[in-house]
């Protein structure tokens, strides 16, 4: 069976068929089943298993088990109000400067400062982030 330029072997497609037909009871999640298609079919990341998912559930006429949606982290109020500090002389005063990554212990610090002194103010942005 193919769907696009992937072939799908009869075995897999009992496979999912019986996976989809259990996800309720058994708990599956949409990414365990395409972590599991990547698997059974050495497909070389979850991402295309994960664009295959609802392909293979139209083809064989099954229901993907529900989406999960995962509920925001709670994050407490920034405090604003971080104490400017303003330096006066010249730049090269200053000595050497560098950027580094904040730690999880400076993180609380860092969002106040942010929420202080950044011109957009302080938001949780999407996805991974690095803080410097």
């Amino acid at each position: 069976m193919f769907i696009g330029t992937f072939q799908l072997s009869s075995s897999t497609a009992c496979w999912f068929r019986q996976e989809c037909q259990n996800a309720e009871v058994s708990g599956l999640s949409r990414t365990a089943l395409a972590e599991a298609l990547c698997q059974r079919e050495q497909l070389s990341s979850r991402a295309a298993a994960q664009k295959l998912l609802p392909k293979l559930a139209t083809l064989l006429e099954d229901s993907l088990p529900a989406t999960q949606v995962a509920m925001p982290e709670s994050h407490p109020d920034i405090p604003t109000g971080f104490p400017d500090q303003i330096i006066t002389g010249h730049l090269s005063e200053l000595g050497t400067l560098s950027v580094a990554c904040v730690t999880d212990a400076e993180r609380s610090r860092w969002e106040a400062m942010m929420a202080s002194h950044h011109p957009a103010g302080w938001t949780r942005s999407p996805g991974g982030r690095i803080l410097y």
